[in-house]
């Protein structure tokens, strides 16, 4: 649609502004500071989650 550069700009808001939601709330461990289920729901559905850190909040869930 001839927007590219806001796209990107976008691309790289996005990307920040999920860095900054794990480096706040996501503990090593895969807890979130918030300890509710809800909230680990959202934040796996949002894709606030870095890959590689998937598997212990999903963990979090389960235990």
């Amino acid at each position: 649609m001839g927007k590219a550069d806001e796209a990107e700009r976008y691309e790289q808001l996005n990307e920040k502004v999920r860095q900054a939601f794990a480096q706040e709330y996501l503990q090593e461990d895969g807890r979130l500071k918030a300890h509710f289920q809800g909230i680990y729901v959202l934040a796996l559905n949002m894709k606030m989650v870095p890959k590689e850190m998937e598997p212990k909040v999903l963990a979090q869930l389960l235990f």
